[in-house]
């Protein structure tokens, strides 16, 4: 049948597309939880880390508050996951346009996120992020996904990339505008990141299954994070925000 062929078509793309990320690397067997290097936020964490097969949703505080500290909250994660799954993860998220900034490596790096171990994708939109996500979860080649769809999430598609992630045993992340921290979902863990000033962050820990919330205020000083208690819900550094702007013109990713 004539309509047929070009589904045909996208299968053998999306099937060539599976081998090559299956490729880069075997899959690994169920690991451990990773620890942030951050004691007394991995304190708090079952197992005293992240978990690796489950959905985790980072919340920025929402308009006016710049989300560039949920971001580089996130590619911390990420380097953690990347280091201690030994391989590569994913981003994905739309094309730099307009008002929307690229990633930069320059800016990735100080947070322990090596550019070479890094893969982006970039749908065309939101709902594109989410089918992403999941297809790089099931191609098994990934240590992590993070993922930006910009829109609150539908509670079928979280429960989709949570489902995904456990299948696997790879992290799924999802930065997340605020405003909805509050309601029901998957995620085994739920952050809220702010920045404070002197590039510090106030890291909160919002949700997390079998263990503690908590909020920290975090800095970086020197190549690692030092931890700092001011108050008694706890302390600890993590990394400074993202600085850098737009990347240099260039053709859009498909």
């Amino acid at each position: 049948m004539p309509d047929a062929c070009p589904d045909m078509d996208r299968k053998n793309r999306l099937d060539a597309l599976r081998r090559q990320l299956e490729a880069l690397s075997p899959p690994s067997a169920a690991a451990p939880p990773v620890p942030l290097g951050l004691p007394a936020i991995d304190r708090h964490l079952p197992g005293g880390g992240l978990a690796p097969a489950a959905l985790h949703e980072i919340f920025a505080p929402g308009p006016p508050v710049p989300a560039a500290a949920a971001a580089g909250f996130a590619a911390r994660l990420l380097g953690r996951l990347a280091a201690a799954g030994k391989r590569p993860v994913a981003w994905c998220r739309r094309p730099p346009r307009g008002t929307r900034p690229g990633l930069c490596a320059a800016g990735l790096i100080p947070l322990g996120l090596a550019p070479e171990a890094l893969i982006l994708v970039q749908p065309a939109d939101g709902q594109g992020v989410l089918w992403a996500m999941e297809e790089c979860l099931r191609s098994r080649a990934v240590a992590a996904v993070l993922g930006e769809p910009e829109r609150a999430a539908e509670p079928r598609s979280l429960r989709r990339l949570h489902l995904a992630a456990e299948d696997a045993g790879a992290a799924a992340l999802l930065l997340r505008p605020g405003g909805d921290a509050d309601l029901p979902g998957p995620a085994a863990s739920r952050w809220r990141i702010a920045p404070l000033a002197g590039g510090n962050w106030r890291v909160e820990l919002l949700k997390c299954r079998n263990g503690r919330p908590g909020i920290w205020d975090v800095s970086w000083n020197g190549p690692e994070p030092h931890a700092k208690d001011p108050e008694p819900a706890g302390g600890v550094p993590v990394a400074a925000p993202l600085r850098h702007g737009p990347p240099a013109p260039g053709p859009h990713a498909r």
